[in-house]
């Protein structure tokens, strides 16, 4: 008898298996796109800064991330910490937080309320969220039938 009832959820593990085979491939091909221009951007900020404006190739250099930090006195080389881009660095972090905050206080009861309705309803819940993003296409769309039209 056990036997009979873990044959059921042997195929079922299978199947879930063979679907996250099956879609590696895109799942790999997204994540390179996504995450590969980080790390290249990454790569290019340890590179030394070239004679116009580009990079060394190969020559490694801490010089960009010790100018984001620190900044040198024009008059006489020393170095202090640099006001402007730690107010900005912090600002940022404040922003990332408190977005993630709302987001969570948002988010959390929509994906709850939609999860909770029935199987039907749920995808009328969620194109009803999805409206809003249409506004800009919306906007362009109006604009450039302004700019064609006359």
């Amino acid at each position: 008898m056990s036997a009979i009832q873990t044959a059921p959820e042997h195929a079922k593990s299978r199947d879930i298996r063979n679907r996250w085979l099956l879609s590696l491939p895109a799942l790999l091909i997204i994540f390179i796109a996504a995450i590969g221009p980080l790390f290249v951007m990454l790569a290019y900020s340890f590179l030394a800064k070239g004679d116009y404006g580009d990079v060394k190739p190969w020559e490694f250099s801490s010089e960009g991330w010790f100018s984001v930090f620190f900044e040198r006195d024009i008059f006489d080389d020393t170095f202090g910490l640099a006001g402007a881009h730690l107010s900005i660095i912090w600002r940022s972090l404040k922003l990332s937080f408190y977005t993630t905050i709302i987001t969570l206080i948002f988010g959390f009861p929509t994906a709850y309320f939609i999860a909770t309705r029935p199987q039907k309803s749920r995808e009328i819940w969620v194109f009803l969220i999805t409206i809003p993003f249409w506004t800009n296409l919306l906007i362009r769309t109006f604009a450039m039938q302004q700019v064609i039209r006359n």
